[in-house]
């Protein structure tokens, strides 16, 4: 049975099928595409197609020019990144994109490392590393007893960048 004309490509989903091009096809349980280690899930029950990324890491700064420079030293390295503004938002993306590791701005005022610790209070628990300003003193040692992986002082977190996802991500140079 085709599809009649002016119905969208996808509207036959219920019977597990994807048409394409007028042409029906049948997707697997699960598909893998690319590198990005994006799986695509599709049952012939189900009336949705999954798309669930897996991330290695997650960034929660407000920083704009902080951000292109952690994403784009991650790209550089080969490892898949995304940005989250808010800590109301890092339960949710954690859950759904299992990420090895979570960088955290301890410059946020709403980024309490306390709080950042209750969300993330997984098994197993993402890498967490917290970083901020050398003057903050107070801040950097409230994320080390609230039980940072490891917490720097920005300029040394900028600096050393590179050889420090290479050593959280296990990666060679």
């Amino acid at each position: 049975m085709g599809r009649p004309r002016g119905v969208p490509r996808f509207w036959n989903l219920r019977q597990g099928r994807v048409f394409s091009f007028g042409r029906a096809k049948r997707r697997s349980s699960c598909q893998t595409q690319n590198n990005d280690r994006c799986i695509r899930s599709f049952s012939a029950g189900d009336s949705q197609l999954t798309d669930r990324v897996y991330l290695d890491g997650l960034l929660l700064t407000r920083d704009l020019m902080f951000t292109s420079k952690v994403t784009g030293t991650a790209s550089a390295l080969g490892l898949k990144f995304e940005t989250l503004g808010s800590v109301e938002h890092l339960w949710t993306k954690v859950v759904e994109s299992q990420p090895r590791a979570v960088f955290v701005d301890l410059s946020c005022l709403d980024c309490s490392p306390v709080i950042v610790m209750e969300y993330l209070n997984l098994q197993p628990r993402p890498t967490v590393i917290g970083f901020g300003s050398h003057v903050d003193v107070e801040r950097l040692e409230s994320a080390r007893a609230a039980g940072f992986d490891k917490v720097l002082p920005r300029s040394k977190f900028s600096a050393s960048l590179p050889e420090l996802l290479r050593e959280t991500f296990g990666l060679t140079p």
